[in-house]
């Protein structure tokens, strides 16, 4: 079941070991002859006149040791050139026809800085991704395979054997699991935590999305219905573990809190608004009415006075015509004082009725 390239109608499928063993074999076998060439062109064969060589001293093969002969020629070396430079463009092909069966070449691997050192960021990555991408397949393919078959089988055997509720760490903090409730036909679903993607795009695209978060929460509040502080936890936990450290909840609190539901403004409605309104309406014209009604009563006084004015002025005209005419004497004084008696008792009362009036103004404001 675990197979990294299945093939229809067959039980098992094939395996990129498989594309690669007879150019390997072949690599092998080159390399040992190459390395025999190298040791022929090093340590050539000998031949010696039988009798007139010590054969000893041509089978040490050391640096610089003497070869005793009775007679000068006795021993020749057979010169053997070395052949193992022609086989080096062949290992090159068989790399080549390697990388093409595999998909993965030296570029993929960040080895060839020769070849990268003069190719674009785009390009390096588009390289990477792909030989990336047929290991993810590979991991695909164990995945819903041998995987999923076997954590069904587990899962099964668990469920029959179990017979109680055990305690389990999962996420760093210890449940209470039981499985005898479980449904031992459930769905598996296996999460392959790998893609195409680099480990720098990666943690651009959570600090692209992060940003976003903060934005709709700036925006929206934590109580939206789009992003809540969880999720953004979330975020910034797995940036925290794309950084290389393991234990988030170390930076940030990994399991937040639900939030507490803020308190509506009770808000009055439209009848309870025409109510209110009403009742201003209402208060405006009552003080509108005292106010007029306290305006007139300042205008009845002042005609009151306006006339006893005019009166008292008369009354001054005659008494100097008949003072004139006859030599009568008329007491102002005392007509004077006949006329102000009123007058001043209005003033008081009017004085009164307009400090309570305005008094009450208050009470119509409020």
């Amino acid at each position: 079941m675990f197979s990294p390239d299945p093939e229809p109608h067959t039980a098992i499928g094939s395996c990129p070991a498989d594309y690669v063993i007879p150019i390997q074999r072949a690599k092998s076998q080159i390399m040992r002859d190459t390395l025999d060439s190298l040791g022929h062109a090093i340590f050539p064969r000998m031949g010696v006149v039988e009798g007139q060589v010590n054969i000893d001293d041509v089978l040490n093969t050391d640096i610089g040791q003497p070869i005793r002969m009775r007679a000068p020629g006795m021993v020749q070396p057979f010169s053997v050139p070395f052949v193992g430079k022609e086989a080096f463009p062949v290992l090159g092909y068989l790399d080549e026809a390697k990388e093409n069966r595999t998909g993965v070449s030296k570029a993929s691997a960040g080895l060839n800085a020769e070849a990268l050192q003069s190719t674009t960021k785009a390009a390096v990555s588009a390289t990477m991704s792909g030989a990336q991408g047929r290991v993810e397949l590979i991991c695909r393919h164990f995945a819903e395979g041998g995987m999923k078959e076997l954590f069904t089988l587990v899962n099964n055997l668990v469920i029959k054997h179990q017979e109680g509720q055990d305690m389990f760490r999962l996420n760093n903090q210890f449940i209470p699991v039981d499985p005898r409730y479980w449904n031992a036909d459930k769905d598996v679903i296996v999460n392959v935590a790998i893609s195409k993607n680099s480990d720098e795009e990666k943690i651009m695209m959570l600090n692209n999305l992060a940003g976003k978060q903060e934005q709709i929460l700036q925006t929206l509040g934590p109580n939206n219905p789009l992003v809540n502080l969880q999720q953004y936890s979330n975020t910034l936990s797995k940036m925290i573990e794309m950084g290389g450290c393991k234990d988030a909840q170390s930076f940030v609190n990994t399991q937040v809190p639900p939030m507490p539901p803020q308190p509506q403004e009770n808000k009055p409605d439209a009848a309870e608004l025409l109510a209110q309104a009403e009742i201003q309406k209402a208060q405006v014209q009552a003080q509108k009415a005292v106010i007029d009604a306290e305006t007139d009563r300042m205008k009845i006084i002042m005609e009151d006075d306006r006339r006893r004015d005019e009166a008292e002025a008369e009354i001054r005209l005659k008494s100097a015509e008949l003072a004139g005419k006859y030599g009568t004497q008329i007491d102002i004084a005392e007509i004077n004082a006949l006329m102000e008696r009123d007058r001043e008792n209005i003033r008081q009362i009017a004085k009164v009725q307009s400090q309570g009036l305005f008094s009450n103004d208050n009470e119509f404001t409020n």
